[in-house]
């Protein structure tokens, strides 16, 4: 199987792919160790920085990207889809950060086992901080919010918009 298309074992997914249940159903279907191709998820960047010993400053950009729509198809002929109408979209609930954008690490398990698969939602960093004076201080971590947005039930051919909120607490500095 190739990435996207439904899967019983890891052994049935092509490459280094691994056959994983996605949202709130039984299906599994096969999924690289980086966010897979997707359609109306969310990306937000997250600025982090240190200020070292000797008072030089490092900084990195954190993107992350949050759920969205995917294909999932039915059957495959060969190594492409037997037809347009062999497959159904699928709200995934992974979220993914990277600090250089080759390299991905699924951070979804911050997450609670209650958050559902979504697409159409939007996810936004938020900085704790303050002035004092001429002074800008940090009070806490940084925080991923991720807002509304619409779930798919392939099974009943329906949509529910969510008006829910969800929140992680990010690291502030580099690793």
């Amino acid at each position: 199987g190739t990435l996207g298309s439904k899967c019983y074992r890891t052994s049935d997914c092509y490459g280094i792919s691994e056959c994983r249940g996605l949202g709130n159903t039984h299906e599994k279907v096969c999924v690289c160790p980086m966010f897979s191709p997707r359609e109306h998820h969310s990306v937000a960047v997250q600025h982090r920085f240190k200020i070292n010993d000797d008072s030089s400053v490092f900084a990195e950009d954190v993107i992350y990207v949050v759920g969205g729509f995917i294909n999932v198809k039915h059957a495959f002929c060969s190594n492409r889809s037997c037809g347009p109408s062999d497959g159904y979209r699928l709200a995934i609930d992974d979220a993914w950060m990277s600090s250089d954008g080759r390299n991905w690490f699924q951070f979804k398990p911050a997450f609670s086992l209650s958050f559902v698969g979504r697409g159409g939602h939007t996810s936004l960093i938020v900085r704790p901080s303050y002035q004092l004076g001429n002074v800008s201080k940090i009070d806490g971590s940084d925080r991923l919010l991720i807002l509304g947005g619409e779930a798919l039930n392939p099974y009943e051919l329906n949509t529910t918009y969510l008006n829910d909120v969800w929140e992680v607490a990010l690291l502030n500095q580099t690793c």
